[in-house]
């Protein structure tokens, strides 16, 4: 019984590092396709606006499926 509470807990805690690292990858792409530092060609910064969009809608699945909050 231990074995199992003690799965449940890193679960748990697995769940939470998943829809993290999830907003992670959204802020690094919408940060990469706001750049001005540098003269992002048009494909770039759309592909960025792509992947942004792709790891938000990861971000907002996790956190539904698994009952968190956005």
């Amino acid at each position: 019984m231990d074995r199992w509470l003690e799965e449940e807990i890193l679960v748990k805690h697995e769940m939470k590092w998943t829809t993290l690292w999830f907003k992670n990858q959204a802020d690094f792409w919408r940060e990469r396709s706001k750049r001005q530092d540098i003269d992002l060609p048009a494909g770039h910064r759309a592909y960025a606006e792509k992947q942004n969009r792709l790891w938000n809608e990861f971000h907002r699945k996790a956190c539904k499926k698994f009952g968190m909050s956005v």
